[in-house]
């Protein structure tokens, strides 16, 4: 379903779905057969999940979305973003060494995009990218 469609920003409960179409993101994911009753599921972990987020252009548009959602109001106030955007994707503040790292991420980021007026933009994008496409986002501990 194309984004801009009418009804794409709704969630999948309330989607038609074809029983002989399975939804590509999905697959990855292991996905249960439609066709059949399922009563238990194998749980696999392959390196196709993770190139499936960091290439698809779905979760590069809910990184956009979340980096939209979170308020930068200064660059010395990057921390409190930092814990906000974990709290969002992991369910808990960072830790000291996370958010050492997400701020060294965050200074350095804008240098790929050397002629782009919004390089932080893109930045804080790759970054809620890089953490949509993370362990502590995938798996509940």
């Amino acid at each position: 379903v194309a984004a801009d469609a009418a009804g794409a920003h709704r969630r999948s409960l309330y989607m038609q779905q074809k029983r002989t179409q399975v939804l590509g993101m999905l697959e990855s994911f292991d996905a249960p057969s439609i066709v059949f009753s399922c009563t238990a599921r194998p749980s696999t972990t392959v390196p196709l999940q993770s190139l499936k987020l960091l290439n698809s252009e779905f979760v590069r548009g809910r990184a956009q979305g979340l980096a939209r959602r979170v308020p930068r109001s200064a660059p010395e106030n990057d921390a409190d973003v930092i814990d906000r955007v974990y709290l969002l994707t992991a369910g808990r503040k960072p830790t000291e060494t996370e958010r050492e790292l997400s701020l060294e991420f965050l200074r350095t980021q804008p240098q790929q995009y050397p002629d782009a007026p919004d390089a932080a933009d893109r930045a804080w994008i790759d970054y809620c990218h890089m953490l949509l496409a993370g362990n502590a986002f995938l798996y509940v501990e």
